[in-house]
């Protein structure tokens, strides 16, 4: 049963038993009308990888627009820890699907983070 819920603002499809996190109310029918072609759903994970990778968590903006975030924690000392979301956008849908499903590379986590304005305090981009 595929089906839509809210819970503090934020929207999540549920599509063939797995919670895909959206935008909005938009983008979540987007994935609930369309599950059929999105790869994400059927996604299985290649356990041998050529190179290692970081988890990350889809998203689709309501101008429709694909985008992946990853948290990266940093240590700075004195027990205080430090954690960041990092905003990756994807050119199409094809390279938003190999993401998720692959992971992203760290090059091009340090490419992100190369601009500022893709970093934000951690689960920023969530609210």
């Amino acid at each position: 049963m595929n089906f839509i819920s809210q819970f503090e603002g934020s929207y999540h499809a549920h599509v063939n038993g797995k919670v895909i996190p959206c935008q909005n109310l938009e983008s979540a029918r987007t994935q609930i009308n369309g599950a059929k072609e999105h790869a994400i759903v059927n996604c299985k994970r290649n356990p041998i990888k050529k190179h290692p990778t970081i988890d990350c968590i889809g998203f689709e903006d309501y101008t429709g627009e694909y985008y992946v975030v990853v948290c990266l924690k940093a240590n700075l000392g004195n027990g205080v820890l430090a954690a960041y979301d990092v905003k990756i956008d994807c050119d199409n849908k094809r390279t938003f699907y190999s993401l998720m499903c692959s992971g992203v590379s760290f090059t091009t986590v340090a490419h992100a983070l190369s601009n500022p304005s893709n970093v934000r305090e951690n689960n920023g981009w969530f609210r």
